[in-house]
This record gives C-alpha cells, sequence and structure tokens, in this order.
C-alpha cells in the first residue's frame, strides 16, 4: 500500500485536486491544468479558463515541462509514493495538442510542392497565353 503524503499544493491541479499526470500552460490565461481535466472542462462549458471564468479566444495550450520536471523531482524524493488517481508513479509521456505547425514545417513543406506548383503555373500560363503577341501593349493594357 502507498504511503500517504501531502502534496505540494503548486503539483496539484485546481480541477482535478491531484498531482499532475500531464501538466499544460494555458498562455492566455496564465494558468496550468491537468490536460485530460482541461479537454473535459472545455466541452462541458466552452473555451473558458476554469479559475477565472474568462472567455478565451483560442483554446491553445503548451506542456508545462517545467511542472513535469517538479512532479518528477518530488516523485524521485519520495520513491514509495504513488499519488491519487495514477495507476503507476510514470509521468505520462507529454501530448502535443497544439493544432497549429510550426512555421519550419509549413516553409518546408511549400517548398516540397514549389516544384509541381511551378510546372502547373507554367503549363496553364501556356495554355491560356494566345499564339499571336500583341500588336502594341495598349490592347494588352485595355
Amino acid at each position: 500500500m502507498a504511503a500517504q503524503l501531502d502534496e505540494p499544493e503548486t503539483l496539484v491541479c485546481p480541477i482535478t485536486g491531484q498531482v499532475f499526470l500531464d501538466p499544460v500552460f494555458v498562455p492566455e490565461a496564465g494558468n496550468t491544468y491537468e490536460r485530460e481535466a482541461l479537454e473535459q472542462f472545455w466541452e462541458a462549458w466552452g473555451a473558458r479558463d476554469p479559475l477565472s471564468r474568462v472567455a478565451l479566444r483560442s483554446r491553445e495550450v503548451h506542456t508545462n515541462q517545467g511542472k513535469r520536471r517538479e512532479v518528477q523531482a518530488f516523485l524521485d524524493k519520495h520513491p514509495a509514493y504513488t499519488p491519487q488517481g495514477w495507476a503507476n508513479r510514470h509521468v505520462a509521456p507529454a501530448r502535443n495538442a497544439s493544432r497549429r505547425r510550426p512555421l519550419y514545417d509549413l516553409v518546408y513543406e511549400g517548398l516540397e510542392r514549389l516544384p509541381v506548383v511551378l510546372l502547373i503555373a507554367f503549363f496553364v500560363f501556356v495554355a491560356c497565353s494566345d499564339t499571336e503577341a500583341p500588336d502594341t501593349w495598349e490592347r494588352v493594357l485595355l
């Protein structure tokens, strides 16, 4: 049986009341929550900060790596302790929930497709262009 221990308040999710397993930071609100609990809250109440109830413009979250390290340090300091609600003593792997893709990924993907896009643009230009050159530029500009 796991020993009972006072869990530091800074490591406890304000929604679940349990030690963070997969902590995420809500940049717009400045607060950290358990990812799964935050997602369930948003399903029920919409994009609001659970503590302040202020409406959020986005549901963007980032894994709180600092909080993950704090939880791991706490577990390392207390090797016989398993937090309430946890199946085991392992901090859950971070999940990247952000639907935004990094800019360099988008640029790289765009560069990969550039030759195809240029080739298509060239064929469209050739297919749509007149076979005869214009007599004067006035006809082209009008």
